[in-house]
């Protein structure tokens, strides 16, 4: 007899122990383990603080985004800023510093040299690392009294795998550069890549933030639903 009250006193302590560790590993999962002590967190105050973060958080930082980037902000923090830059000087054909080169130690260059990556078709041949990205010469540019110039958007813009002389770059080997686009493919480029920016943003983010949250509330409601039941039983 003693045997068994033994026996059925370990069972019951192992039992106990057993319970209050699924406990313990279910709250520390939830986040809900303090000192040791596991604590439950109301499905109420839960369900407030998912409608809270989805029906104000969320609007929120869809509104710092469209301001931010209504004012610029974004374009800095990826370069486009910089691109723009070199794209304004591609424009130009008569103004001082007109489409002056870019070289790898100049700020333009890692974003400008990824957005030609990313949109032209063009490879660069294997070994090869470009070295310039340059306008080529104009064919058709006008400029009056004013001071306004334009410059054809069909005008070339090339890579090339050397630093481009100060000249024209006449005799240059065909093997040493490529044609990646023109300056209309540059403002396009530009356009497409605020346009992604905008859809990771906006439409990709905010859609699964508001997916996921909504998916959070339907499973309170049904756990709630599920104890109201319970309860009537």
């Amino acid at each position: 007899m003693l045997g068994e009250s033994w026996q059925t006193r370990i069972t019951d302590l192992l039992h106990r122990a057993s319970a209050r560790r699924d406990k313990s590993i279910r709250a520390a999962r939830a986040g809900l383990l303090v000192d040791g002590q596991a604590h439950t967190l109301p499905a109420s105050t839960m369900k407030r603080q998912i409608e809270f973060a989805s029906l104000v958080l969320l609007p929120i930082i869809g509104l710092a985004f469209l301001l931010a980037e209504h004012g610029g902000l974004i374009d800095r923090i990826s370069g486009l800023d910089l691109v723009e830059n070199v794209a304004s000087r591609f424009d130009k054909s008569y103004a001082p510093g007109a489409s002056l080169p870019v070289y790898p130690e100049n700020p333009e260059w890692k974003p400008t040299i990824r957005l030609i990556e990313r949109y032209s078709s063009v490879k660069w041949p294997p070994g090869r690392q470009p070295q310039t990205i340059a306008r080529m010469e104009a064919k058709l540019s006008e400029q009056d009294g004013g001071g306004y110039e334009w410059t054809s958007p069909a005008t070339p813009v090339a890579v090339l795998f050397r630093r481009w002389p100060t000249d024209t770059g006449q005799g240059i080997p065909k093997e040493e550069w490529a044609i990646v686009g023109s300056i209309g493919d540059l403002h396009s480029w530009i356009q497409r890549s605020k346009n992604r920016l905008h859809f990771l943003f906006t439409d990709c983010f905010m859609t699964a933030m508001a997916a996921l949250l909504g998916y959070w509330l339907w499973r309170l409601n049904g756990a709630q639903e599920h104890r109201v039941r319970r309860r009537r039983e």
